[in-house]
């Protein structure tokens, strides 16, 4: 794999290539939503395993495409791929921040829950301690 070297076949069957990673990425990425959304971590932590797969995908193919003297049509095929790529790229950019924004939210909420759970056991031991230091009842029964 990896960008087409003069040949425009060839640099159409790469755009199709990229197309065609940037929807799996584009899914993956609509699915890390849901599972965020869930609560899902174990479903979470295995699409980012899939999505890095995909990234490492990505950063090994070749750098630009050299240009190649296209047809009309071909350059009109290569404009909608390029286009549809960019959306595509957008749209994870989009959903990735929407991710980050509630995965922020929800950490703030452990957060909070974690801080009442303290002050709650911050408040039991302080009651533990006074009924200990307290002097003894004698209420008759032995």
């Amino acid at each position: 794999m990896g960008w087409a070297q003069g040949h425009p076949t060839a640099l159409l069957q790469d755009l199709e290539e990229e197309r065609q990673i940037y929807r799996s990425l584009h899914s993956l990425t609509r699915d890390q939503l849901a599972a965020i959304e869930e609560e899902d971590l174990s479903r979470l932590v295995s699409l980012l395993r899939q999505r890095q797969q995909i990234l490492l995908t990505l950063q090994d193919r070749a750098p630009e495409p050299v240009p190649a003297p296209l047809s009309w049509t071909d350059e009109a095929e290569a404009a909608t791929l390029q286009a549809e790529i960019k959306d595509l790229l957008q749209e994870i950019l989009s959903m990735d921040e929407e991710a980050r924004r509630r995965l922020q939210v929800q950490r703030e909420e452990v957060q909070e829950t974690l801080t009442q759970i303290q002050k709650g056991r911050s408040a039991l031991s302080g009651y533990r301690q006074a009924v200990e230091s307290a002097p003894a009842i004698y209420d008759g029964r032995e």
